[in-house]
């Protein structure tokens, strides 16, 4: 998939998320729903990962 393609498909499910939910909403809230819209069209979705700082401490 080129990333023209997935990028449309990425913007498409922002859209569906705020036709469904509009705003006003906690960031944390949107962010689940992104997932599950990516999700359901069958796009891998990794949700955030703590940074690592070359010491390996967790930022």
């Amino acid at each position: 998939m080129k990333h023209k393609d997935i990028t449309r498909q990425i913007i498409g499910c922002a859209y569906q998320v705020y036709k469904k939910l509009g705003f006003g909403f906690l960031e944390s809230i949107y962010k689940k729903a992104m997932v599950i819209e990516l999700s359901k069209i069958n796009l891998k979705v990794e949700q955030e990962k703590p940074r690592i700082r070359p010491s390996g401490a967790e930022i």
